[in-house]
Order: structure tokens, then C-alpha cells, then sequence
């Protein structure tokens, strides 16, 4: 599991990650800094706790995640050329925190509990 809560979060997946897995979360962090930030400078900007970007990537984190179906909000499966990544929304308090997965690496039952809840709400 990695957590991003600043900036330099992203940078450090560099060696780790995929290069378009990567690219997309550094848009996905500006995004959140667009919106949640109160005028601060985007190296100086931290996502609360609740609020952090969680890169999922043993299969036990993803079945935890999955245990609390009444809490996820959204799931969707994003296309970055030749990977697939889910993107899946969580309630937490007022926010919804954002986890991340690469498609394809936990085996068929999670691929087919992440297809079902892809596109839908559980409410």
C-alpha cells in the first residue's frame, strides 16, 4: 500500500509504478489540490487523512476494501493506453477517499467483485 497525501508522494512512486499509472495520479492529486486547497502553494498543500490517495497493491488490502461494500461510493475502471486501473471511491466521514489498483493483478473472484460494483452506487 502507498499513501499519498503530498505532492512528493507521486514523485516517489516514479520507480515503482508505471509511468501512465503514475502521470494519472499526478492528475488526480492537482485535481484534489484544485478543489480542496485554501490558496497554498501545491508543494506546500496535504490531503487530510481521510482524504489521502491509497495505492492498493497486495491482494489482502483490496479484499479488506471490498469487506466494506455499504461504504464504497463508486467504482470505475480508467483506460491509460495498455493499463487498466480502478479507481474506486470510499466514504469517509464527509469525503470520499480515493483508492487505486492496477486491473487484472488479484485474481478472477476480485476482478469480478470490482466489474460488479464498477459503474454503480450501493445505496
Amino acid at each position: 500500500m502507498e499513501i499519498i497525501s503530498i505532492v512528493q508522494d507521486v514523485y516517489k512512486l516514479r520507480p515503482k509504478l508505471p509511468v501512465k499509472m503514475v502521470d494519472y495520479l499526478e492528475e488526480e492529486f492537482i485535481g484534489l489540490y484544485e478543489y480542496l486547497s485554501n490558496g497554498e502553494n501545491l508543494e506546500e498543500f496535504s490531503l487530510e487523512a481521510q482524504q489521502c490517495m491509497i495505492i492498493l497493491q497486495e491482494k489482502r488490502e483490496i479484499q479488506r476494501l471490498l469487506e466494506e461494500r455499504l461504504d464504497i461510493e463508486f467504482v470505475e475502471r480508467i483506460e491509460l493506453e495498455s493499463l487498466s486501473v480502478y479507481r474506486i471511491g470510499v466514504r469517509r466521514s464527509d469525503d470520499i477517499q480515493l483508492y487505486y489498483c492496477i486491473a487484472g493483478i488479484f485474481g478472477r473472484q476480485i476482478e469480478k467483485s470490482l466489474r460488479e460494483l464498477e459503474g454503480g452506487c450501493l445505496d
